[in-house]
């Protein structure tokens, strides 16, 4: 399914660059046609110079036609790229088209992969609270073997009713900080949600 989809989003992507490619094909030809008249608007400026200082009348007249020619093509052909800077190359159905196929093609896996990242959440889960009975058991039989075989208590931190022992002086297992991090990853928002998919089956 997975390659599946990813075919299905790699077409999309070909006819995408496609539509892409050709709009931009449309700007360079219009990018040319300016670069040519605005050539052609330069010599016509310097044949308008020239029929003036040495050619006849209709010369003059002719040079400074091919003159207003050369700039209404140079203007004509800007305003086709500014039109084209603001217009889509696509239409409002082709998107939405587009936008559907993307969207559903996501569809297809999502679940699928929500279901999965469930399964490996509660696996995390089974894994620490099996190990938390076990990590219970050996911290009391530290306890046993520091306080009431050892009789050593720890370093007093706090005198009291209920004296408080320093954290480095009293024998516990200290191997225990990946399941701590699980517990993490098992509180974080959305966390529940994902469990709940397995809990009801929907990973079938």
């Amino acid at each position: 399914m997975t390659n599946k989809t990813m075919q299905e989003l790699n077409k999309i992507e070909e006819e995408l660059q496609a539509i892409l490619t050709n709009g931009k094909k449309k700007t360079e030809a219009y990018l040319q046609e300016v670069e040519t008249a605005e050539q052609n608007e330069e010599e016509a400026k310097r044949a308008v110079i020239e029929a003036k200082q040495v050619g006849t009348a209709t010369e003059y007249a002719k040079a400074n036609q091919d003159l207003r020619t050369a700039k209404d093509v140079a203007q004509f052909y800007s305003g086709k790229i500014e039109k084209l800077k603001d217009d889509p190359y696509i239409t409002e159905a082709e998107y939405n088209k587009y936008s559907e196929q993307i969207k559903s093609s996501l569809d297809k896996v999502r679940d699928i992969k929500l279901r999965r990242a469930g399964e490996l959440l509660k696996e995390l889960s089974e894994i620490r609270e099996d190990f938390l009975p076990m990590l219970e058991k050996g911290n009391s039989l530290l306890g046993t073997l520091q306080h009431d075989l050892l009789k050593d208590e720890g370093k007093i931190l706090y005198k009291g009713a209920a004296p408080i022992y320093g954290f480095d002086q009293i024998d516990r297992y200290k191997g225990a900080e990946g399941f701590s991090w699980i517990k993490g990853i098992l509180a974080q928002y959305g966390a529940s949600d994902l469990l709940k998919l397995t809990e009801k089956g929907e990973n079938k």
